[in-house]
């Protein structure tokens, strides 16, 4: 459980990083495409680990009743 959730948190660094990055370099073009590209990918792979770590949580407490 502390392996998922401390990756957990690194993903949404990894993302906010990406958002900042993104927020601070406001240029236009074919890099600020991509840019955007990534940052995109790296918020749904953010949501896509906070679904998993929810349900794990929500299994833990289930099976923990």
């Amino acid at each position: 459980m502390t392996l998922l959730l401390t990756v957990f948190g690194g993903v949404i660094a990894w993302a906010a990083l990406g958002v900042c990055g993104l927020v601070r370099n406001r240029s236009d073009g074919a890099v600020a495409a991509m840019r955007r590209a990534t940052v995109h990918k790296r918020l749904k792979t953010a949501t896509f680990y906070a679904v998993v770590v929810g349900a794990d949580l929500l299994l833990t407490q289930f099976l923990h009743t």
